[in-house]
């Protein structure tokens, strides 16, 4: 608090994103939304994987040139969320494996 009292910022921590983690970020909060990410979007090379396998199982649906969650798609989100997200090595979450 007496960082507070004095203008200061309470200490915290910061994280650098790059690119890839943020372009997942932004479609992940997207798709949140029930408009969903536009076609251009979700032909990114890095998106393609992902949101091809969540098609394929009936997660997420085009609807009027926009990819979003379909209503299956949004009870099980988080697969397909973790699934954008980059890579950071073997076995990472975001490495698009799995069932």
């Amino acid at each position: 608090m007496a960082a507070l009292e004095t203008g200061q910022l309470p200490p915290g921590g910061s994280e650098e994103v790059d690119d890839a983690a943020a372009l997942a970020e932004e479609v992940i909060l997207a798709l949140r939304l029930s408009e969903g990410i536009d076609a251009a979007l979700a032909a990114e090379p890095g998106l393609v994987p992902a949101l091809d396998w969540a098609r394929e199982r009936g997660l997420v649906e085009e609807v009027a040139g926009r990819t979003r969650l379909s209503p299956p798609g949004r009870l099980l989100a988080n697969e397909v969320f973790v699934r954008l997200l980059p890579d950071t090595g073997p076995g990472a979450a975001g490495s698009g494996g799995g069932a």
